[in-house]
């Protein structure tokens, strides 16, 4: 990709929270959150919510259609629900039929499948990929959720793949912060190099080495906290090289923004403080429209979002300059 010029400092532009997650453990097990340190629930009820794309959250096995009846009775009652991406059903038993009912579902934007705790060799099997492309043939992109030294086989299961459908990359692959990154790298650079394939910059703050998570400032109630207790230069460093670097191999066509909230930033983070990281790391490398497109452009298309999404977005604008906290309660 060619260098670009920065970005001007006062750019207002459209946000879209490509990976927003959400759970009561007063409602359906969730039993992972428990021992994660998280919240017990998350409802989409802070001030002024970015308008967003819920991702299933590894709701317990069984419960996945209670899940996403639960997201659309919240998506229903809160215009800035944009979409949906649902758990999928019956895991990789998944039929065809179930994937063209959950295509007819409004607001479903593709489906999702935590495939990191899969075993070597699994991922690129015939049943992951026959299971994926019975997701493509309904119409739906497939988010992945993998760990880096999965990506070589996510590779070779592209290869298998004989659809023309659409894989998201969630959470950048989850490159090992603070490690070497040369591997991963070298494995990103390949999946790049597949049209199919789009990229989240998720989750990052979630696999920052404990040194780096982000601290509560005790003087500041959770409605209250910051960017800077998000952005500090420590976590800068180690975040900025793989941002950029995903940016420049995928193009600002094939990259999101997402917070991955209330996991990233065990849930008193903001999620637009996740968002405002990812801006003010990346922002050197892009122009205007380019700006625009990682912001909220290329997650209208990836989940073929409606023309709606384009009115509830144009509210919420972000300032890749703003103080974190202006008196604009839409801007970031």
């Amino acid at each position: 990709m060619n260098q670009t010029t920065s970005a001007p400092e006062h750019t207002l532009v459209p946000v879209v929270d490509s990976h927003r997650h959400l759970w009561d453990l007063h409602h359906l097990p969730w039993n992972w959150v428990r021992g994660a340190g998280l919240p017990t629930e998350d409802l989409f009820e802070e001030s002024e919510p970015l308008p967003s794309v819920l991702v299933e959250a590894g709701v317990d096995v069984g419960y996945e259609r209670a899940e996403l009846e639960w997201l659309l009775d919240i998506a229903e009652r809160n215009d800035k629900v944009l979409g949906i991406i649902a758990a999928l059903p019956h895991g990789m038993g998944a039929t065809q039929d179930t994937m063209s009912a959950l295509a007819d579902t409004p607001r479903v934007a593709g489906v999702r499948h935590n495939l990191q705790e899969l075993g070597p060799g699994e991922l690129a099997s015939r049943d992951v990929v026959g299971v994926i492309a019975a997701v493509h043939s309904a119409g739906l992109p497939f988010d992945v959720c993998v760990r880096a030294h999965q990506l070589v086989e996510v590779t070779h299961m592209l290869r298998m793949l004989d659809t023309d459908g659409t894989l998201v990359l969630d959470h950048l692959g989850k490159p090992p912060l603070g490690q070497d990154l040369t591997r991963w790298r070298d494995d990103i650079a390949t999946l790049a190099a597949d049209p199919r394939v789009v990229v989240k910059c998720s989750g990052l703050v979630a696999e920052m080495p404990p040194p780096y998570q982000p601290q509560r400032a005790r003087s500041e109630p959770a409605t209250e906290q910051s960017s800077r207790t998000v952005l500090t230069p420590e976590a800068a460093e180690l975040c900025s090289a793989p941002l950029r670097f995903a940016l420049r191999n995928f193009g600002h066509e094939r990259v999101m923004l997402g917070s991955d909230a209330p996991v990233s930033g065990k849930g008193w983070v903001r999620p637009r403080d996740c968002i405002q990281f990812q801006i003010q790391l990346l922002k050197p490398d892009l122009t205007g429209p380019a700006l625009e497109s990682i912001a909220s452009l290329t997650a209208q298309r990836i989940y073929g979002l409606s023309e709606q999404t384009a009115t509830a977005t144009s509210a919420t604008a972000t300032n890749a300059e703003s103080a974190p906290h202006s008196n604009h309660q839409n801007n970031l």
